[in-house]
């Protein structure tokens, strides 16, 4: 039974999914577009000199279209999880919703197919975004290499930074970049789980369930920033105490690592405990009046 919910979900959300995945990637070709340009070489080779009218407005026109490119993909993150929000409250909590729970499943089975499939698209569309970013930043260097010297490359680039983030930092970057990976993996389920749950104990309210549960999405969001903040701090100043009495001169920046895979930590905790809160309510207190 919960394939078929996780296949009946997937048909419901699919197609503004893919929307928002389009917009993505025109966003993303327009901002390439732009970056290969003979603007920024132009600035680059002459920026010693006075820029003629044309320089300037491409030089403008250029501004404008990574401030619409960054809008633009502020939104799509965004996007999705405000469609996901609408979507979940709609087929759980409304007049949709009463046929919803009245299916011969389990509240595991029904909370699960909607964090799985909603997961994945935040997943997928927060994944476009960072390809999109990377992309255009790929862009962006191979054109202020070509201008700087067109026998620079990429590749050399990229050794260079390597050798430079190692130094400064004091770690390995193919484990930083472990991390980064485990947390995009985990982060947007996490997000969705407490979005989720924010929306259901809105539903605990006699008057205003949906505006209720935004509220309450907003207060979860603010306790975690929260107590994410009290814990950084307190590891922060503990390993700065230790570097000190050790006489380590090194920057704690080392420790950039275990502070992301802290801070991942703390996020799952709250998406886990959202998880049996949601779970509790749509069993036992669930009210569709």
């Amino acid at each position: 039974m919960l394939g078929k919910l996780i296949k009946h979900e997937w048909k419901d959300t699919y197609k503004v999914g893919c929307v928002m995945l389009g917009i993505v990637a025109i966003v993303t070709l327009i901002g390439c577009i732009a970056l290969s340009t003979p603007v920024m070489k132009a600035l680059i080779a002459e920026s010693d000199s006075n820029l003629t009218g044309g320089q300037i407005f491409g030089v403008f026109s250029f501004i404008g279209t990574m401030v619409l490119y960054a809008i633009m993909l502020i939104g799509a993150s965004y996007g999705i999880l405000i469609y996901l929000g609408v979507h979940f409250h709609k087929s759980m909590y409304s007049a949709e919703g009463y046929l919803t729970h009245t299916l011969p499943v389990k509240g595991h089975e029904l909370l699960g197919s909607k964090l799985l499939v909603g997961g994945i698209w935040y997943f997928i569309i927060e994944l476009s975004v960072v390809v999109s970013v990377i992309a255009l930043m790929v862009a962006m260097i191979t054109g202020m290499l070509h201008g700087i010297d067109p026998d620079l490359s990429m590749e050399l680039f990229w050794k260079e930074m390597q050798e430079m983030f190692t130094q400064m930092f004091d770690m390995n970057v193919t484990a930083y970049l472990v991390v980064v990976i485990i947390s995009v993996l985990v982060s947007p389920f996490a997000s969705v789980m407490v979005l989720y749950g924010s929306l259901t104990i809105g539903q605990l309210s006699g008057k205003h369930k949906g505006v209720m549960g935004i509220v309450t999405y907003f207060v979860v969001m603010l306790v975690q920033l929260l107590v994410n903040w009290i814990v950084q701090t307190i590891y922060t100043a503990t390993v700065t105490l230790q570097l000190i009495e050790s006489g380590d001169e090194k920057a704690s920046f080392m420790t950039l690592n275990t502070e992301m895979l802290l801070q991942l930590a703390m996020q799952v905790a709250f998406a886990v405990a959202m998880y049996f809160v949601a779970h509790y309510i749509m069993t036992k207190k669930l009210n569709l009046e």
